[in-house]
């Protein structure tokens, strides 16, 4: 109802007082509360904001200190009849069962009206049951409905009109454990709805709602331990409806646990099934509810269906919703998520699809769930950037693929060369495919350990974050490795050119060198060696752990993000992968891209043999002969050597992997995980990478290294340098060369 005239509906809430020590079963890890009875708070709050609505009695806040167990409204707050009807529960431990129960009725203002004894019960909120409860029964052709009172064992209604509020009309005990009601449309053509009552037996009871006698009562075909029972109307008056009765049968020992789904048509003569389903499970408490929602185009309103599911290679089981089409059966639709619900109810449309949704409590949090059609999860809300990265990641791959295609053409004749290379190519080929194996294994062990996999993405949920970022920057850096290869044979030529023509200008700003920019000729020495394609790896190293580190340690906690957690899992743990898949690895992917001039263009200079003679013209200093390469590292290689050591020193020195490493017993597989996952995905990253992209690119432009070492000297022959190559030997005094000359004849000589 709306109590203070804001055309938005209030709220009756109950707040319980609990003692500040926990209750510990026998072997239980998980603690329950202890609630001091008779110290509860029972307020109205604003649906606006939450606030408080005062009352004129007590402390101006509370209407009562008993429990509420149930409550229902009359919204006419100008009568002179109560406009609330509490269900309390009284403690007063003197005898068995501790609770007296009663009910009671307000006035808006707090005033107590009256209050009826209706008997002595436990105290046991039991989510799987809506006994005891209160409910409203209209009568056709009365303006005031009726008061429906159910219990365990029997069925009471009380007349709420001014002249005879709270008279009995009348009180029918039922044989039996009462464990579930629904109140369904009206059978028998009285213009008073029926009611179905569902024993822990397995019995239901239709009751005539105008008098409550049993007009037919029937059993299911298995044993059940709880239930849940909806109606889901049918859409024409013909005296037929249907409904829904979720039911769970919990094994012993050894034994499973069984849910069960049934659908049935009811009428005042006889009842069907229209379907059922039996789930062998291992969890307990799996539920089914209506949703107020056709999806299928029958009028019929759908079924959604939870439960614990334990995935295949997963560590941890998942809750499960699959949405059925209430006549049929067939599966609309799945969502995984990890809220784990005590109850599902259906609540106004909140998305704007013209569809009710629904919500679901989770041991202290509402979730709401909307019940539009799945979609994939490029187009999905929850992943904004979705889109951009798929056309940014076909782009990649298109890109490196055309680059590839062209540079191919090239190639053609040199077929017979790169099957020869491939085969003398043992060392990038083994590390790369240990690298990718190691890191697609560690990606797979991560996405498993947290159930990425088995997760549906929705809005404000820390996994939904950790997934999105997790799998764009996973994404991006398979996507960027064969573009980066692709690009660095592409341009390696324009970018070597570009450091000659540097080193060239530097000649010429200082004048105080004889200087010339020439080709080594390298005649029989075609192979890299091992030793040379790791010396290449080591600056590319430098500079993205530089980068890498240094974004991290400078932003995330600026930007919030902890550089620890104490628990996996926790929210402490979302946050910080987050920050470190954000602020970490993704610059030091992007560094390889960002640098691909000064890697790519210092390769083919090494492999072309571009090296510069100078002399100083007038200080006394030997002249030097030096690659180019060289010479353009130095400018970069010291800072970035140290700003290496510095941040990747700051960064294992600031965050704290313990979380990694507690164990909980029965769960010592987690450890080995946890001592990968920190080898593999933060000591090393870096260096995986860095070999990973550096070795796969450098072998691309191997195959290339003809035809790329023809396009630069003739851009130096168009710039005027002499590209003939040239053997140093010639530099050397002819004595030297003689003497070796002479000690080769000789050593020739003796070999013969």
């Amino acid at each position: 109802m709306d109590v203070d005239s804001d055309n938005i509906k209030d709220y009756f809430v109950d707040r319980a007082t609990a003692s500040p020590n926990w209750s510990y079963g026998e072997g239980q890890s998980q603690g329950s509360v202890n609630i001091i009875p008779n110290m509860n708070i029972n307020q109205i709050i604003s649906g606006v904001n939450g606030t408080n609505i005062p009352i004129s009695t007590g402390n101006g806040i509370s209407f009562t200190n008993r429990s509420i167990i149930d409550l229902v409204s009359l919204n006419d707050l100008l009568d002179q009849i109560p406009d609330l009807i509490c269900l309390e529960a009284n403690f007063h431990n003197v005898t068995q069962p501790p609770y007296n129960w009663s009910i009671s009725s307000y006035f808006i203002n707090g005033t107590k009206s009256n209050s009826l004894y209706v008997g002595s019960f436990e105290l046991n909120f039991n989510m799987q049951s809506n006994i005891p409860a209160l409910n409203l029964l209209e009568f056709e052709g009365q303006p005031q409905p009726n008061l429906l009172y159910i219990d365990s064992n029997s069925i009471r209604l009380y007349n709420l009109s001014s002249s005879n509020f709270m008279n009995q009309t009348y009180n029918k005990p039922l044989s039996g454990d009462i464990n579930n009601y629904e109140i369904i449309e009206d059978l028998n053509s009285d213009g008073i709805s029926e009611i179905l009552i569902f024993h822990r037996s397995g019995e239901i009871l239709l009751i005539n709602g105008i008098n409550g006698d049993i007009i037919r009562s029937f059993f299911l075909s298995h044993e059940i331990d709880e239930s849940i029972i909806n109606e889901v109307p049918n859409p024409g008056s013909d005296g037929m409806t249907y409904f829904l009765v979720s039911s769970n049968k919990y094994g012993s020992g050894t034994e499973t646990n069984q849910a069960f789904i049934d659908i049935y048509s009811i009428d005042i003569t006889s009842q069907s099934s229209v379907w059922s389903l039996v789930d062998n499970t291992e969890s307990s408490g799996s539920i089914a509810s209506v949703l107020d929602v056709d999806l299928d185009g029958d009028n019929i309103n759908e079924i959604v269906y939870y439960e614990r599911f334990m995935p295949f290679g997963a560590m941890q089981p998942i809750s499960r919703y699959r949405i059925y089409s209430f006549m049929t059966g067939k599966v609309f639709g799945i969502l995984n998520l990890e809220y784990n619900p005590e109850r599902m109810t259906n609540i106004d449309d909140f998305d704007g699809n013209d569809r009710r949704d629904f919500l679901l409590n989770d041991d202290g949090r509402l979730v709401a769930l909307s019940t539009k059609k799945p979609v994939g999860i490029w187009l999905s809300s929850e992943f904004t950037m979705g889109i951009p990265l798929f056309i940014a990641l076909v782009a990649m791959l298109a890109g490196g693929v055309i680059i590839l295609i062209l540079k191919g053409r090239d190639l053609r004749v040199h077929r017979g060369r790169i099957r020869e290379s491939l085969k003398k190519s043992k060392l990038t080929i083994t590390v790369n495919a240990v690298v990718l194996i190691l890191m697609t294994l560690c990606f797979i062990l991560f996405l498993a350990q947290l159930n990425i996999f088995n997760n549906t993405l929705i809005s404000n949920n820390r996994m939904t974050g950790l997934i999105v970022i997790f799998l764009s920057i996973i994404i991006l850096w398979y996507a960027i490795l064969p573009l980066t290869a692709a690009i660095y044979n592409q341009f390696a030529p324009n970018f070597a050119f570009l450091f000659i023509k540097l080193r060239n200008l530097f000649f010429k700003i200082s004048r105080g060198y004889n200087h010339e920019i020439f080709v080594v000729d390298m005649k029989e020495r075609k192979q890299l060696g091992t030793v040379g394609q790791i010396k290449r790896v080591v600056l590319p190293l430098l500079l993205s752990i530089a980068i890498g580190f240094y974004i991290y340690s400078t932003f995330a906690p600026a930007l919030g993000y902890p550089q620890g957690f104490e628990q996996f899992g926790s929210t402490e743990f979302f946050q910080f992968m987050i920050g470190y898949m954000a602020l970490s690895i993704f610059p030091m992917v992007l560094s390889y891209l960002l640098f691909s001039f000064f890697i790519s263009g210092n390769f083919l200079l090494d492999d072309a043999g571009i090296v510069y003679f100078k002399e100083s013209k007038k200080y006394r200093s030997p002249g030097d002969i030096e690659p180019i390469s060289i010479w353009a590292q130095s400018m970069v290689k010291g800072i970035a050597g140290f700003s290496a050591l510095i941040t990747f020193g700051t960064f294992f020195l600031s965050v704290d992997f313990s979380g990694f490493f507690r164990v909980e017993p029965g769960n010592e597989f987690f450890l080995i995980f946890g001592i990968l996952i920190v080898i593999v995905l933060f000591w090393g990253m870096p260096f995986l990478t860095s070999f990973s992209y550096v070795l796969f690119a450098g072998e691309i432009m191997e195959f290339s290294n003809d035809v790329n070492t023809r396009k630069l000297l003739k851009m130096m022959e168009k710039a005027g340098f002499n590209t003939t190559p040239r053997d140093l030997t010639n530099i050397y005094p002819p004595g030297l060369v003689k003497k070796d000359k002479v000690e080769a004849s000789e050593k020739a000589k003796i070999e013969k």
